[in-house]
């Protein structure tokens, strides 16, 4: 840990550039995972840039910004139960994937810049964890969960570099 820098955000790459950064956070300080009926997104933002995205050394995928000739979003490894918000810039990260509280979790980004050759280098704007909470609806005399649009923001990502 010593030799990891305080970072803030907005960020901008070189071109070419790959940059790591890395974040500790506790599971305290999130919602009792018995009442989240969805599960915790890392909410992205930013252009021209690629994440790739380990949580306590475990890879669990990758997000590519939007940016005209790109089109942004994730790729993951499918879990079977696992529900996913449809916003390309939330990235789901299963509770089963936490330490329990009291326990660091470590989440590790390498941020690679995807700029085409004449355009500006990429840029991260924001890295958050959110979820987005269910409400119980009636649709067609039906009870159903319905996903609200915009998550709940849980806490911003301090960065170390």
């Amino acid at each position: 840990d010593s030799t990891w820098q305080s970072a803030t955000l907005p960020m901008n790459l070189a071109k070419g550039e790959v940059r790591w950064y890395r974040a500790k956070f506790d599971a305290s300080q999130l919602p009792n995972n018995n009442s989240l009926s969805a599960p915790l997104s890392l909410r992205f933002a930013g252009q021209r840039v690629k994440a790739t995205v380990w949580l306590n050394g475990q890879l669990i995928g990758r997000w590519l910004s939007g940016d005209g000739w790109i089109d942004n979003g994730f790729w993951g490894r499918a879990i079977r139960d696992m529900w996913m918000n449809t916003n390309p810039d939330y990235f789901p990260i299963s509770t089963t994937g936490l330490n329990p509280a009291g326990t660091a979790n470590v989440l590790a980004v390498a941020f690679e810049d995807v700029s085409d050759g004449g355009g500006s280098a990429g840029q991260v704007g924001e890295v958050s964890l959110a979820y987005s909470p269910e409400i119980r609806a009636d649709i067609n005399g039906q009870s159903m969960l319905v996903n609200q649009p915009r998550g709940k923001t849980l806490l911003n990502v301090d960065f170390l570099e």
